[in-house]
């Protein structure tokens, strides 16, 4: 495994940041959740505290898409491989979401993405596929071509079976 350099350290930061802004965002989602619940539940307000309707819906589906986003990293930490982007992986991953399709981690960002863009403001919906375009040719591509000089045949059978996103 090479060591990464100071502009990987930096997008790594940058990456874990952004997972962290994301779970932060989904806690308090959750929170306000829960309060909309216990006020419902005392009797303070009987058309909810703080949240609409149409949150419950999203907040489930956020809440799936982060489990799964931690699903992704487990699997990494189980095979003893980095999780940073091109950096040669010790080890391939076929089990857990990756028997799904081989990105879960950016499928999840990108319906993390799409959730908050159809909740907030749809105009923004471009962003999404644009996002996943970005995606695609500035990391996937380039680790996929790091996978098969390292793992070969065995990358090829893998990367026959299971989609890139889904």
């Amino acid at each position: 495994i090479r060591e990464p350099d100071a502009w990987s350290a930096i997008r790594l930061t940058l990456l874990t940041a952004a997972h962290l802004l994301l779970a932060a965002g989904l806690l308090s989602l959750l929170l306000l959740h829960l309060l909309n619940l216990l006020a419902e539940f005392f009797g303070f307000l009987t058309q909810g505290l703080l949240l609409p309707a149409p949150v419950d819906g999203l907040l489930l589906a956020l809440v799936l898409v982060l489990r799964e986003l931690l699903l992704a990293a487990r699997e990494f930490r189980r095979a003893r491989t980095s999780i940073v982007p091109r950096e040669t992986p010790a080890a391939l991953l076929t089990a857990g979401p990756y028997a799904l399709g081989r990105n879960p981690i950016y499928l999840a960002d990108a319906l993390i993405l799409a959730g908050l863009v159809l909740r907030w403001d749809l105009a923004a919906l471009p962003l999404v596929p644009a996002f996943v375009a970005v995606l695609t040719r500035r990391f996937i591509r380039g680790e996929e071509a790091l996978c098969e000089a390292t793992f070969g045949a065995s990358w090829a059978a893998y990367a026959r079976r299971t989609r890139r996103w889904l």
